[in-house]
């Protein structure tokens, strides 16, 4: 169990525990090989034995009965805490608890959307967090689990206004207005000569389904099918 080579000078002592953990007593057989390298003398073996149980290990049907009583909400927390990828800032692991990624070492962590599935195996081209997919504003998208790399509103925008949907009153794009609450209204609603105060708001999580014949997105929501356009005829309908 234990081999070592130790070198011995005039009245010094070497001492090593050996601590058994057993059920039952265990006999230990010790042997010493002693050599004099500076005279003809032979090998010396000197021979002991020894009984003895220091620390007794507990049974094992203990160890597996407890293991059975365990609550299940412990093997959600276990697979809730696996690693899902590295930390930018530290290069230490990231678990996701609740709503948000972690850092087991640094401790920044990232909101993630109830709504939406991160994915371990989607690294960000910009700075290598997984990526987070998540119905949002309307549109299926997948980015950065960190805002300030890749902020979602950003590209709900540019989807949203290269689809050029026209105001319904007076024809201009509509364009976003104010990110927050994802409020959209016409390109001429700050205008100071002719302004035209037409303003809707995009549902954060509801699914858009296609396009209405006012030719503004209609969005599934509730399992009702809704106009982006709320007083339009069309608004409300069963899905």
């Amino acid at each position: 169990m234990i081999e070592q080579t130790l070198f011995l000078q005039e009245d010094e002592e070497w001492a090593f525990p050996v601590v058994i953990t057993s059920q039952k007593p265990q006999t230990i057989h010790i042997e010493s090989c002693v050599s004099f390298i500076d005279y003809e003398f032979p090998l010396l073996i000197l021979n002991r034995e020894k009984t003895e149980v220091i620390r007794p290990r507990p049974k094992k049907p203990l160890e597996i009965e407890k293991m059975e009583k365990k609550p299940k909400k412990d093997k959600k927390i276990e697979t809730a805490l696996k690693q899902i990828g590295i930390c930018k800032n530290c290069g230490q692991e990231l678990v996701k608890e609740k709503d948000e990624l972690v850092c087991t070492l640094c401790g920044i962590s990232y909101k993630v959307y109830k709504s939406a599935k991160v994915l371990p195996d989607h690294r960000c081209e910009r700075c290598g967090l997984p990526e987070m997919r998540v119905i949002y504003g309307g549109y299926d998208i997948t980015c950065c689990v960190d805002r300030s790399c890749v902020n979602p509103d950003s590209i709900i925008k540019e989807n949203f206004e290269k689809e050029k949907y026209p105001c319904p009153k007076c024809g201009n794009h509509l364009i976003f207005l104010r990110r927050i609450g994802f409020v959209v209204g016409c390109s001429s609603y700050y205008d100071e000569e002719n302004p035209c105060k037409i303003a809707f708001v995009l549902p954060t999580f509801a699914i858009m389904h296609e396009q209405c014949q006012c030719r503004l997105p209609l969005f599934n929501y509730k399992n009702k099918i809704r106009c982006l356009n709320p007083s339009c005829e069309h608004s409300g309908k069963d899905l």
